[in-house]
């Protein structure tokens, strides 16, 4: 495969590979602000910088297994400087239907931040549940964004905020010793700012909050299939607000173009 752009043709992906029988189809790709490609393929999303030559495969794990589909159907992409892989996207790969006392709708939904997919990539989810889960969550960002605000997030660290957001819905002795300085505050900043999308999110604990006037996502791995090396670890990236919901909104409308059409499993 190649790409033509600059007055030159960039080979993007090695025939060898394709003999290998690496399908790498490409179903979209776009350009950024600072001149990066971005490619969704069959196996993940790619990174092309033709001005560093540089190709590099994101999001997807880096050991491709060549009979797992990780095909990414659409991506968007936030304000990247060079070389800046900071993304917040939402992984989608169409799924299946399946008709037991009426039919139901299936499929591969994730968010990726910050180069991670929150969610084992080959546990799809229960379509409709997700959609009215991420829209109504998009929503209450438009409509309730005061209610992911707190003054006693001010000037604390990622750790603090994410404990005190915990610490709403904790009894005394769940409480952690490390943070026993921490206020206690209402329960219903509990549940303004934990997050938990449908069952292939479960893995982590995410929370999200306001900063500067845009979405900060505080997460931690809790338990498998979240990968070992990050359970008990604690990440965190701030998306703009305005993104995100577009973000959300692109692609609520993509699935629901296609969902009828998914093939059915007996």
């Amino acid at each position: 495969y190649y790409l033509f752009a600059d007055n030159q043709w960039i080979e993007i992906y090695k025939s060898a590979r394709q003999k290998m029988g690496l399908d790498f189809a490409v179903c979209n790709y776009c350009k950024d602000r600072v001149g990066n490609y971005w490619f969704c393929t069959e196996k993940g999303v790619y990174q092309v910088n033709i001005r560093q030559n540089q190709f590099e495969h994101v999001f997807s794990n880096s050991q491709i297994n060549p009979f797992i589909n990780t095909a990414v159907r659409s991506i968007y992409v936030e304000h990247n400087q060079p070389g800046d892989k900071k993304i917040f996207a939402i992984r989608y790969v169409p799924g299946y239907s399946v008709k037991e006392s009426g039919t139901h709708f299936y499929a591969y939904l994730h968010f990726i931040l910050a180069e991670q997919v929150l969610g084992d990539e080959n546990e799809s989810c229960y379509l409709l549940t997700w959609l009215h889960s991420v829209k109504q969550l998009s929503d209450r960002i438009k409509n309730h964004f005061d209610s992911f605000k707190n003054k006693e997030f001010i000037n604390r660290s990622d750790s603090e905020i994410f404990e005190i957001v915990r610490k709403a819905n904790q009894s005394e002795e769940e409480y952690n010793p490390k943070y026993l300085h921490l206020p206690v505050i209402e329960n219903s900043i509990w549940n303004s700012c934990f997050i938990s999308i449908d069952e292939t999110t479960n893995a982590w604990l995410i929370t999200l909050t306001e900063e500067n006037g845009n979405l900060k996502f505080i997460w931690q791995g809790w338990r498998p299939p979240c990968p070992e090396e990050k359970i008990d670890r604690l990440f965190s990236k701030v998306v703009s607000k305005d993104f995100f919901i577009t973000t959300v909104d692109e692609c609520i409308k993509q699935v629901k173009s296609e969902y009828q059409n998914y093939p059915v499993v007996e």
